[in-house]
């Protein structure tokens, strides 16, 4: 072998060597209430076909911990769902982020006559109302629930055709039946203060 292929060897595979250390150090481990949220966040085998994912966020969601997933409509990123699910250290907590979620996301918008989905524990505090400005046919709609010491946030784009008001209610089921679930199994995990 020559000088000059055993040097571009070598160089290659050093370059791969800290490509693959740089992968390994960006891998941080999720902890157990990190794993929890992005169990209950919506995916993308729970929407009609024709939606792919786009983004996801952890974060402190009104003091609570927080996760976000964005998805899009394949054909027109304009029409997407994103779904937040946080968790509180307790109810009189989540009542106070409630209201906070509340006067952030429902300033300007208004009770819908196809925005009837209402959870399954009526306990539960919640608001699913929508905005449509005027000349655009995109519904900008939003649900907001709380069950417990979680809350549940669906912030979506729609135009009544891609996605239904039917098949939007079938997708806020899963939210509230995973809510209820979290609720379940919140007590083995404490969210960070």
């Amino acid at each position: 072998m020559n000088k000059n292929r055993f040097w571009r060897l070598l160089s290659l595979l050093i370059l791969i060597s800290v490509s693959i250390s740089c992968q390994i150090g960006q891998m941080e481990e999720m902890s157990p209430l990190d794993r929890q949220l992005t169990e209950y966040a919506l995916k993308t085998n729970d929407l009609p076909n024709g939606w792919k994912y786009s983004d996801k966020d952890w974060g402190v969601e009104f003091g609570g911990s927080g996760y976000t997933v964005i998805y899009e409509l394949e054909a027109d990123p304009s029409i997407f769902l994103s779904n937040t699910i946080a968790i509180y250290l307790n109810e009189e907590k989540s009542e106070i982020a409630y209201q906070q979620w509340e006067d952030l996301w429902f300033k300007s918008t208004q009770p819908w006559p196809e925005a009837t989905y209402s959870p399954r524990d009526q306990k539960d505090d919640y608001r699913f109302e929508c905005l449509q400005f005027p000349e655009d046919p995109i519904l900008s709609c939003r649900y907001l629930q709380r069950h417990n010491n979680i809350i549940g946030f669906v912030k979506i784009n729609l135009d009544n055709k891609s996605l239904t008001f039917t098949e939007l209610n079938d997708i806020l089921g899963i939210v509230d039946e995973r809510l209820n679930n979290v609720g379940v199994e919140n007590k083995e995990v404490t969210p960070t203060p």
